[in-house]
């Protein structure tokens, strides 16, 4: 493992202290990391790169980052801390909204794990549990220009007008998360990021398509989220509880 330069971020009692690793090019950083959590790295251990070209999102989809244009990285958060650790994916997603909104910049959350400026995808989260660690996973778009972003659904901070340094953005993002990942240390307080979740989110008031696999999908209005975190779906009179899926959105509802 090369290394840039690492870091230690958070030195208050109440918050995380994060120990940033910067690595070099790496086929993805949650793998990384998972490595090291079943190594016995410590709890709070970051690994970030500019450069990843074998992340997996959802349904082991690729998620590639091409060198220096955005940052992936990757926390190990201690799920014995958190009582509440289940909601972890969506307390990413308020962090990166808050983020943006601290850099001048505005977002919103789309229900499970993306985050979304302008109508375009600007960063994807992914969670997965090793040993008695959250490993959390999140990318972020930083550089790209519209010719090199390569889609049109996806957008960087530079094309929504926010110029900033990579660094910036890591360690802007990290001292959010470790606010906001203090909600899941009671259920009260849990409740209430859910709430903020809620106004941030793009999804509901929404018809949505929700895929749970490659062939199957339901169609249905986005009412809410509930305290577990699940998406609250009417399909056809029927409210049903989605705890994970691939979702469209297809239009808003008429209120």
């Amino acid at each position: 493992m090369t290394s840039d330069h690492d870091a230690t971020l958070g030195q208050s009692p109440t918050l995380p202290t994060w120990v940033v690793q910067w690595i070099g090019p790496t086929p993805s950083t949650n793998a990384e990391l998972a490595g090291q959590v079943r190594d016995g790295c410590p709890p709070y251990t970051v690994v970030v790169s500019r450069e990843q070209y074998s992340g997996r999102g959802r349904l082991d989809r690729g998620w590639y980052a091409p060198p220096g244009a955005a940052v992936a990285m990757s926390m190990a958060v201690p799920i014995a801390e958190y009582p509440q650790w289940g909601i972890l994916p969506l307390v990413v997603g308020v962090s990166v909204v808050h983020m943006v909104e601290h850099m001048g910049g505005q977002a919103q959350v789309k229900w499970p794990n993306d985050v979304y400026v302008q109508g375009k995808k600007i960063s994807g989260i992914l969670v997965e549990v090793v040993a008695d660690m959250a490993v959390v996973g999140v990318g972020i778009n930083v550089s790209q220009s519209g010719e090199t972003i390569g889609v049109d659904t996806a957008i960087s901070l530079a094309m929504a007008g926010i110029e900033v340094p990579h660094e910036q953005v890591v360690e802007g993002f990290l001292r959010q998360f470790g606010e906001d990942i203090g909600h899941l240390r009671s259920l009260a307080s849990a409740q209430m990021l859910l709430g903020t979740y809620r106004q941030m989110s793009s999804t509901l008031g929404r018809e949505v398509e929700i895929f749970a696999d490659e062939q199957d999908s339901i169609t249905g209005v986005a009412l809410d989220i509930n305290d577990d975190g699940h998406l609250m779906v009417d399909v056809d009179g029927d409210v049903r509880a989605f705890a994970s899926g691939d979702v469209f959105h297809c239009r808003p509802v008429d209120q």
